[in-house]
């Protein structure tokens, strides 16, 4: 076996031997794919851990964003294997889509809608849409207001406030929210990140 010691060794053995040459090849198409899923996999846990911190944040924000005494706030969906707490919510969006109050495009975009909250005020019902990003981005704003749009086709005596929920969102954005009439949650998503607590 000959000795490698400089990257021209290498570089001469492998275009001297096609076997070894395809093995390397197959190893680093290999490694990068693995890699892609690790990467995958990362974004999917950080993206669960932010969905559960802001389950766990937004309904205590939800009085300060709309300037109500909200209470009894209970949740709808979570995106987590989009899962209707109740059945009973569940209902009423799928007698909009066989009726055709509501498209296929539609309810495909609720249904993955990160996070929903239901509670009532003063005999009314309310519903938040909430999208979760750490970064909060114009297409989290885009996709919750039409989110809310859609959930007011379904329950149009509801109140439908649409929130983003997220660590960091620019100052523009955040202008750009209120002018579409999306409230804005933030806050730290771990001890090493500060943010501002809207």
């Amino acid at each position: 076996m000959t000795q490698l010691t400089t990257v021209e060794d290498l570089i001469e053995t492998l275009n001297a031997d096609p076997e070894l040459r395809g093995g390397v090849t197959r190893l680093s198409e290999t490694s990068d794919n693995v890699i892609v899923r690790l990467d995958n996999l990362k974004a999917m846990v950080w993206g669960e851990q932010l969905e559960r911190k802001a389950f766990n944040v937004v309904p205590g924000r939800l009085g300060k964003v709309t300037n109500k005494r909200i209470r009894r706030i209970e949740p709808m969906l979570t995106q987590s294997g989009a899962i209707f707490h109740k059945m009973q919510y569940l209902y009423p969006v799928q007698d909009a889509l066989a009726d055709g109050n509501i498209s296929d495009s539609e309810y495909d975009r609720l249904m993955r809608t990160d996070l929903i909250f239901r509670a009532s005020f003063r005999q009314t019902l309310h519903l938040f849409p909430v999208e979760v990003s750490r970064t909060i981005a114009k297409d989290d704003v885009d996709r919750v207001a039409r989110s809310a749009n859609i959930l007011k086709k379904i329950y149009d005596a509801a109140e439908t406030i649409p929130i983003v929920a997220g660590a960091f969102i620019s100052g523009w954005l955040r202008d750009h929210a209120e002018r579409v009439g999306v409230k804005v949650v933030t806050f730290a998503f771990d001890d090493s990140e500060r943010s501002e607590q809207t």
